[in-house]
């Protein structure tokens, strides 16, 4: 996996967990995971959870890469 799709995976969950912890508000919380997934899920796949890439990974869906 090319180093473009991990930073924005970075990115959006760096965000996510920060609208998350600074707010609490499941509206924002929703509004900002789809926000994130609009703009970033056509280059990075869209897992924006770490729990749902490794499960991807576990599933055998995606690559052992997904998680390094």
């Amino acid at each position: 996996m090319k180093t473009g799709p991990l930073m924005i995976e970075f990115f959006g969950t760096l965000l996510l967990v920060f609208v998350i912890l600074a707010t609490g508000n499941p509206y924002a919380i929703g509004a900002t995971l789809a926000i994130i997934v609009a703009i970033g899920g056509g280059v990075s796949g869209g897992h924006f959870n770490p729990a749902v890439t490794t499960s991807l990974v576990f599933a055998n869906k995606t690559g052992m890469n997904s998680l390094i």
